[in-house]
């Protein structure tokens, strides 16, 4: 995730970007879309929050099983 926050207090998020990492073989883009949609829109609480103030755009990588995380992302496989 990469936010950007309004330069004054309360110092708010404005722009949210939310990247998804999957790992597997064989996943298919139209399944990958549907589940995150209906975690940003429908389940997650605080995604249904925050878009009352912030911008909130997702995009996701497939990776391949065993393949490390992109540089610069703190997860560990």
């Amino acid at each position: 995730m990469r936010g950007k926050r309004q330069p004054s207090p309360p110092m708010v998020y404005t722009d949210i970007e939310v990247e998804y990492l999957l790992w597997g073989d064989d996943l298919k883009d139209k399944d990958i879309e549907q589940a995150i949609q209906l975690s940003e829109e429908k389940h997650c609480s605080v995604s249904v929050m925050l878009s009352n103030t912030a911008r909130i755009s997702s995009s996701y990588k497939i990776l391949k099983p065993g393949q490390a995380a992109p540089e610069g992302n703190n997860l560990e496989r």
